[in-house]
This record gives structure tokens, sequence and C-alpha cells, in this order.
């Protein structure tokens, strides 16, 4: 594992507390390819199993992040060799879809020369906070920030949320742990909304984002309940303003991941992940 995150560190660049989450809290051996030369590791992938709402079920989406190479070893066909074993890995495992989410723009290029197509976009909603508070309702509800332990009412309504959404890459209990540690290491931090009957009615994790908030995933009950918390959480982090990542809108989006269809029975046109820890 030491020359895997060393190759991850040199090649990233991330700061330590991200890099302990990921390799304390998600790493596996079994989940890694890598190639070495000379005894060292110079090339690294790792193949994260999740599933993605289909069509009233679930179907089993391999996610492959990490994607390094030493800067000595570019250029060589290395990762190439290396998404070659991954393919083989992930249609021996059974998986419906391989996914990814470049890390540059101008990779978006070099997956589709390995089969990748675009198939995950985003939008940016803005949100301004009323001047007048009386247009919003806020008095049924109830603001609350959460740590990295809420408890399990929470990820039951986080869960749900996403069930909704169809075509929708869902998370387990774990990794909504993970994503609240690694808002937090950002900076940033989770809100619940209670309803008056002292119910999850909304859920928000938010970044700060120069003089205004992110808000990298947004769920809630209804429209009375997205816009109270919206009213709130602005008012809780001193800001007006707050843009919200959500799922694609007609008035355009941005391209975000890309997937190969590895089950020929699956036609699709378009999907949503967040919460990637890209």
């Amino acid at each position: 594992m030491k020359q895997v995150r060393d190759l991850w560190q040199t090649c990233f660049h991330d700061n330590e507390a991200f890099v302990r989450l990921f390799f304390d809290r998600i790493y596996k051996e079994e989940q890694t390819l890598t190639i070495r030369k000379k005894g060292e590791v110079v090339s690294a992938l790792q193949i994260l199993p999740y599933t993605m709402t289909w069509r009233g079920g679930e179907i089993a989406v391999a996610y492959i992040a990490g994607c390094c190479t030493s800067p000595a070893e570019r250029g060589k066909g290395l990762m190439r060799e290396l998404f070659g074993k991954a393919h083989n890995r992930i249609q021996e495992k059974g998986f419906d879809i391989a996914t990814l989410i470049p890390a540059e723009p101008w990779l978006f290029d070099y997956y589709r020369t390995l089969g990748y197509t675009e198939a995950f976009n985003y939008s940016i909603s803005a949100y301004h906070r009323p001047k007048d508070p009386k247009d919003t309702d806020t008095a049924a509800y109830r603001l609350l920030p959460l740590n990295e332990q809420p408890t399990p009412q929470w990820f039951a309504f986080f869960r749900q949320k996403m069930h909704e959404r169809p075509a929708c890459i869902q998370h387990t209990e774990a990794d909504f742990l993970n994503n609240i540690i690694d808002t937090q290491i950002s900076g940033g931090r989770l809100y619940g909304l209670l309803n008056n009957r002292a119910e999850p009615a909304a859920l928000a994790f938010i970044l700060p984002s120069e003089g205004n908030i992110c808000i990298k995933e947004l769920l809630y009950e209804n429209e009375e309940a997205r816009q109270a918390l919206l009213y709130m959480v602005t008012e809780a982090c001193h800001t007006e303003k707050a843009l919200c990542t959500v799922s694609p809108l007609p008035s355009g989006s941005h391209h975000y991941g890309m997937a190969m269809i590895l089950n020929k029975e699956i036609q699709l046109s378009g999907g949503y992940m967040s919460l990637m820890l890209d």
C-alpha cells in the first residue's frame, strides 16, 4: 500500500487529511491494479464497486479512480495497459457499467479512445436569499449542523432520496460517512433540516466558495423544505448566495463522469453521480 500511496501523492498532491481518509477507510488491495518496474509501482488505479438505480432496481457499477503513473514513466502506454487489465477484471466480476471522472478537461478525449463516453452531467443553480424573511416559511423547521456520526435517520433519508433519482449512482452508509469527513476536510459541513415532527426534511453537503457557499448535494422532501433549508443555511453561513450542484437542467449542463456500457441490455442516455470523492 505504501508504494501506491506514495505514487498517489506524487501525482495528485492531495492534502494529507484526504490521503489518510482514502487509504485508511476506502483503499483495498484487492480493488487495486498496478504495474511494477524493478519492484516499484509505477502505475496504479482503483476499481471501486457502486450500484446505480435502473428501471426500478439497481445495476452494478465499477468506478475507476486514482489513475496515476509516475512522471518518469508517462507516455509509454502504461495506463492504457492498466485499463485493459481493469476492463478484463470488471467483466469477470459481472459489472454492468464502468465509470470514471476525468481529472482534467483534456482527459475526456483520452478516455474516449479507451471506449468511454460522456454519461453523467450536472448543472449549477444559483440561489439568492430573499430580502424579506416572510417570503420563505421557516417556522416549521429546525436547522442542524451534523457531525461525522449522524443518527441513522439521516442516512435513511439520504438513501431514500438518492433512490428516488433515476440512473443515479448510489452510496452505502460507509460512503455517506466518508463524504461527511471529506466535506469537513474541505472546510465545509453537513446540514440537516428537521420538520415539526422532528423528522428529516432536507439535507445539504456544503462547501465555502469565495464569499458564497457551494452546495454539492441537496436532498429534500418537498419544495417548501428546499426553500427553507436554503434560506436558513445561507443565513447560518452569513451569505446571501448559494451555488447548488443539481441534475442536468434544460438551460445547460456540464460534463462530469464518463461510462462504458458492458451489459448491452442497458441503454444509458444520461445519469447522475455526486459525492464521488473525485
